[in-house]
């Protein structure tokens, strides 16, 4: 029987084998954010991707995250303690948003709503998700079955893939039916869209308020 894994399980070794600056700035580069706008992180965790786009040369950083335990990692950034359902912030407050790979850990859409509304009009939502390429379904294979024994990383990363399997196969599986459902329901305009060996880049425009 497969064993089961926690949250704490999850962020302990996610936050080790996940600390890659240069791929996360790379991520980040792709989508052009305006160094100047007012841009909020959802799902910003312990705060490295914060860390890069300050590196970057970014103003006006928010990020939210539910784990109250990430609050001393990111004290240098305004940090806001929230849900996805409930974020807690006024209407129109932000021109941009980053969201990197936090859509496959919520199984309802409701994050779609939240950060329509605290988005303002002609604002940007900048999305990293996990895209089901051949290439993907290769290394998740070879993750789970077989090379999870080389080493730390690909153990690590098998508990990531085990944690999240439920959410991260209904994703893998719905994924164009939950954009075109968000794309439709809040009038998003896709203004850059890119697939690469393992994920997909997108950015949508909020077009009314």
């Amino acid at each position: 029987m497969e064993k089961s894994y926690t949250l704490d399980d999850w962020c302990e070794v996610f936050f080790t084998i996940d600390r890659n600056q240069k791929r996360r700035r790379r991520d980040i580069d792709r989508f052009k954010i305006n160094k100047d706008s007012k841009k909020l992180e959802i799902g910003c965790a312990d705060g490295l991707n914060l860390k890069v786009l300050d590196s970057a040369g970014q103003n006006n950083i928010f990020g939210v995250d539910i784990l109250t335990k990430f609050f001393p990692m990111v004290k240098k950034f305004k940090f806001i303690c929230s849900d996805t359902r409930n974020l807690g912030i006024k209407n129109n407050s932000f021109n941009e948003i980053y969201c990197r790979y936090v859509l496959h850990h919520v199984s309802e859409p409701h994050i779609f709503s939240e950060m329509i509304r605290v988005l303002e009009p002609n604002g940007l939502i900048h999305i990293v998700e996990p895209w089901p390429t051949i290439f993907r379904s290769i290394a998740d294979f070879l993750t789970l079955h077989i090379l999870y024994g080389i080493n730390k990383t690909l153990y690590y990363s098998r508990i990531c893939l085990i944690f999240e399997k439920e959410n991260y196969l209904y994703w893998l599986k719905n994924r164009r039916i939950i954009l075109s459902q968000a794309i439709k329901k809040y009038d998003l305009k896709v203004v850059y869209k890119q697939i690469s060996l393992f994920s997909v880049y997108i950015t949508f425009k909020k077009q009314h308020d």
